[in-house]
């Protein structure tokens, strides 16, 4: 029971920072003030019930339909999903903006896109849900989504305040700045799983294990090897110097 409410709370904080509240309080802290207490609850409630039902459906059936119907592999999506990620919190790192809003538009809009879409239920968080989905089924994996969407509803609730709040103190480009590099950070990880998995021989590096689930593996020929030191396994080579060297008798016992 521990070990499933653990993984549950880790897979809700990793959706969590690839749903990045902050870039939501970015967006929804510029909304004119007297805008704000009309459309919020509007806007907020609707751009999270489509975003959940979009991560939901690719949680539960996204990797089937890429593998029979597109005939796209896991690791592809994994490559093109932390690239995009990765070119996300570039620009956020370079900028100091995760979105910029047109001016003209109306602010209730920005609901399904761009804050549902992709915003929240962005490229990389669909990577993620699809590949959590694929590897250990939709039910916890689904939960854990449930919650962070739920958390990052409520921030995105109280987004006047905390954008006021880091706005009054000057931290918010800063703030945004260290999450672009993060979110960077994830994608760039992302992207090697994806090459990790289609090339294993190649020495990519993979995110470490989470639940428990053991050290890194590769899959070279059909079969799986553990990742780890090359030496620390035994040769040919090295047992047959060892053998040659148990055979040669020893000079000072024949003395």
């Amino acid at each position: 029971m521990n070990d499933g409410v653990g993984r549950v709370l880790v897979d809700a904080l990793y959706l969590l920072m690839l749903i990045n509240p902050i870039s939501k309080v970015s967006v929804l802290s510029a909304a004119p003030a007297d805008e704000r207490p009309k459309e919020f609850r509007a806007i907020t409630s609707k751009s999270s019930i489509v975003a959940a039902i979009i991560l939901l459906a690719a949680m539960a059936g996204g990797e089937p339909l890429l593998r029979v119907v597109f005939h796209v592999h896991l690791y592809a999506l994994q490559l093109a999903g932390g690239a995009v990620l990765t070119w996300v919190g570039f620009n956020a790192l370079r900028k100091g903006v995760f979105f910029e809003r047109d001016a003209t538009g109306r602010f209730e809009d920005i609901a399904l896109v761009p804050l549902a879409c992709p915003m929240i239920a962005g490229p990389a968080t669909i990577t993620a849900c699809i590949a959590l989905g694929a590897q250990s089924g939709p039910e916890w994996p689904a939960v854990s989504l449930i919650i962070a969407v739920t958390i990052n509803y409520g921030i995105m609730r109280l987004s006047g305040a905390i954008g006021a709040l880091l706005t009054r103190f000057n931290i918010l480009g800063a703030l945004i700045r260290i999450t672009g590099l993060i979110v960077m950070t994830m994608g760039t990880q992302m992207a090697l799983d994806g090459f990790a998995a289609w090339r294993p021989g190649s020495g990519a590096q993979r995110a470490p294990a989470r639940h428990g689930r053991g050290p890194a593996q590769a899959v070279r020929g059909g079969g799986v090897q553990r990742a780890g030191p090359s030496f620390l396994s035994t040769s040919p080579a090295r047992e047959n110097i060892s053998s040659a060297r148990s055979s040669q008798p020893d000079p000072m016992h024949q003395k």
